[in-house]
C-alpha cells in the first residue's frame, strides 16, 4: 500500500511540474508571432553586424514593427567555427566584432525582440563542431546574458550526420530544452525545427515546424515538390486540429518579397499563412522591398485575420469549388465572422464562386475584401471571382 500510495505521489508531481512547464511556454506566445528572420536573404555566408543594425531600424521606419513585427532572428551564420572551454557556442568576431549582447540590446532600445539560430546536437547543418548537446545549461546561462527573446532550435546532425536522430533522442533533447526554458531566468520563446509534426509539441513549445523547408531566394516556386508554397501549405493545414492554446504551428518562413515569385505568388502565400494562424516571420531584404510588398506585409485586416487565435484555418471542398486546381481556404473569427481564401492553384486563368449556404451564412452576407482594403457592402447568396493563375482573394465575411 506504501509503495502505491508513493507512486501514486510520484506520478501526480510529474503530471503538475509538465502542466507548470507547458502553462510557462504557453505564456510567451498568446497569439502566433511575428519577426524577421534573416536566412532567406542572406544565408551564412552574407550575414554581418551591419545587416542586422540596418535591419533593426528598419523594421521601426518602415512599419514593421507598429504593423506587428517584433521578433528579428539571425539564422545560421553568427557562430564560430568550435566551442569555448565551457562548451558554449562561440560569436564569429569578424562578422560581429561587437558581439551578441550590444545587438539584442539596441533591439530592445527600439521596442523590438531578439534571437538566435542553435543546434541542439554535435553539429550544425553544415557540420561545424557547434552543437550543444550535453552543455545545454552553460548555453542558456549565455543566452539569457545576452538578453535573446526567442531560440530557434534546429535539430541539425548528431554524431556527424543528420540522420543520426531517432524519435527517442529527438524527444528527449527538445523535452531537456523545453525545462530548462521554463526555468530560464526572462522569458524565450520556444521553436523547434524538427520537420515533422509530433504530438508532444503542443505542450512543451510554442511554435514548431511541421514541414521541411521552403525553398527561399532563387530557388522559391509556386507548386510542384515538397519545398514549393503550396506543398508546405498542404502538409501545414494536416496539422490544423492540433494548433491554438499558445502553440502553433510553423510551415516556415514567408518568402513575400522575393522577386522570382509573381506579386500573385506572393499574396496569396501571405494570405494562406494569415488564414492558417502561422507565425509570420519575413525572409526579404529589407532595404531593398518595394512599397507594394511592404503594403502587403502590414496589411492590417490580414494580420488581424492571422492573429485571431479562433482555430488554425483549413481548407475546405464545397459544391462551390468548380474546376482543377479551385480551393477555398476558411477560418472562423472569434467576432462570428469568417475569414475566406478562394485561390487558383492552376496554371491558367480561373472562375470561381462561393456559395454563402455552403460555409452556413445567410443569403445575406457583408463583405470586406482584405487585398482591396474596402467593404463590398452586402452581397446576396454568393460571390463569384475571376482568378489569374496563383492568385487568390481574401475576404471577411459577417452575416448581416
Amino acid at each position: 500500500m506504501k509503495s502505491f500510495l508513493r507512486l501514486l505521489l510520484i506520478t501526480i508531481f510529474i503530471s503538475s511540474v509538465t502542466v507548470t512547464y507547458a502553462q510557462k511556454v504557453k505564456r510567451i506566445t498568446p497569439t502566433p508571432p511575428m519577426g524577421w528572420n534573416s536566412w532567406n536573404a542572406y544565408k551564412k555566408k552574407k550575414v554581418n553586424e551591419q545587416v542586422i543594425y540596418k535591419t533593426i531600424d528598419l523594421m521601426v521606419s518602415d512599419g514593421y514593427k507598429a504593423a506587428g513585427y517584433n521578433y528579428v532572428i539571425i539564422d545560421g551564420g553568427w557562430r564560430g567555427d568550435k566551442l569555448d572551454n565551457k562548451g558554449r557556442i562561440t560569436v564569429d568576431t569578424i562578422k560581429f566584432p561587437h558581439g551578441i549582447k550590444a545587438m539584442a540590446d539596441y533591439a530592445h532600445s527600439k521596442g523590438l525582440k531578439f534571437g538566435l539560430h542553435v543546434t541542439p546536437g554535435t553539429q550544425d547543418c553544415g557540420g561545424d563542431e557547434v552543437g550543444m548537446y550535453g552543455h545545454e545549461e552553460a548555453n542558456l546561462k549565455q543566452f539569457e546574458y545576452w538578453g535573446l527573446d526567442i531560440l530557434k532550435i534546429d535539430r541539425c546532425q548528431m554524431n556527424g550526420a543528420s540522420d543520426n536522430w531517432d524519435e527517442e533522442a529527438t524527444r528527449e533533447v527538445y523535452l531537456k530544452w523545453s525545462k530548462l526554458l521554463s526555468h530560464a531566468s526572462r522569458p524565450i520563446l520556444f521553436s523547434i525545427s524538427a520537420y515533422v509534426y509530433r504530438p508532444w509539441y503542443p505542450r512543451y513549445c510554442n511554435i514548431a515546424r511541421t514541414t521541411g523547408d521552403l525553398w527561399g531566394l532563387s530557388r522559391s516556386h509556386f507548386d510542384g515538390d515538397q519545398h514549393s508554397i503550396m506543398k508546405i501549405a498542404d502538409l501545414n493545414n494536416e496539422c490544423a486540429d492540433f494548433a491554438g492554446d499558445g502553440y502553433w504551428n510553423d510551415p516556415d518562413m514567408l518568402v513575400v518579397g522575393n522577386p522570382v515569385l509573381t506579386m500573385d505568388e506572393q499574396k496569396t502565400q501571405f494570405a494562406l499563412w494569415c488564414i492558417m494562424t502561422s507565425p509570420l516571420m519575413m525572409g526579404n531584404v529589407l532595404n531593398e522591398t518595394s512599397p507594394e510588398v511592404i503594403d502587403l506585409l502590414t496589411n492590417k485586416m490580414a494580420i488581424r485575420v492571422n492573429q485571431d487565435t479562433t482555430e488554425q484555418g483549413r481548407r475546405i471542398f464545397r459544391r462551390s469549388i468548380v474546376g482543377a486546381g479551385n480551393e477555398m481556404w476558411l477560418k472562423h473569427l472569434n467576432d462570428g465572422g469568417v475569414a475566406v481564401v478562394l485561390l487558383n492553384r492552376s496554371d491558367e486563368a480561373k472562375s470561381q464562386n462561393l456559395y454563402f449556404e455552403d460555409i452556413k451564412l445567410s443569403d445575406h452576407v457583408k463583405v470586406y475584401d482584405i487585398f482591396g482594403k474596402k467593404s463590398m457592402g452586402t452581397m446576396s447568396e454568393k460571390i463569384s471571382v475571376s482568378l489569374d493563375k496563383h492568385a487568390c482573394s481574401f475576404f471577411i465575411l459577417h452575416d448581416n
